[in-house]
């Protein structure tokens, strides 16, 4: 199977979980603090609207290695990284770090691309399969055991 849910652990989840409760604190000021039931309802409806993308991209992720290359999904999010563009794979430091980050947990990869971001952080089930497929695919990664430091 070409398709790999994101790992979980709680260092993430807890730091997701934070973010929400944090956004939803302000959220509720803002509402008692408003005056006008209108700039209520706009601000109301734009605060879920973004809720629903937020929690949707941090909750539903796969990755699948497609032939042409690697297509993540993150709930609205997606993003295609062809095989060619890749340069590198690497260990992943912290996964609130970084460009473009598209993990669930605090253990995955950095693989490092020729694209705008430059790298993309991935945390699938199965990692060492996730690896292998990768670098059947993917044969001239250079392959870091450290991870960058920055």
């Amino acid at each position: 199977m070409n398709i790999y849910k994101t790992s979980r652990d709680k260092k993430v989840v807890f730091g997701y979980s934070a973010l929400v409760v944090g956004l939803t604190a302000i959220m509720a000021i803002v509402f008692m603090v408003e005056d006008s039931i209108g700039r209520l309802l706009f601000f109301g409806l734009l605060f879920m609207i973004g809720m629903i993308y937020f929690v949707g991209g941090m909750v539903f992720i796969t990755y699948e290695l497609k032939e042409e290359g690697l297509f993540v999904q993150a709930g609205l999010i997606s993003r295609f990284y062809s095989y060619e563009s890749m340069t590198a794979l690497e260990p992943m430091g912290s996964p609130f770090s970084g460009k473009e980050r598209i993990v669930g947990s605090s253990q995955g990869f950095n693989i490092k691309h020729n694209g705008p971001k430059g790298e993309v952080k991935v945390s699938p089930e199965r990692m060492e399969e996730f690896k292998q497929e990768l670098l059947k695919r993917a044969p001239h990664l250079d392959v870091q055991v450290k991870a960058d430091s920055r």
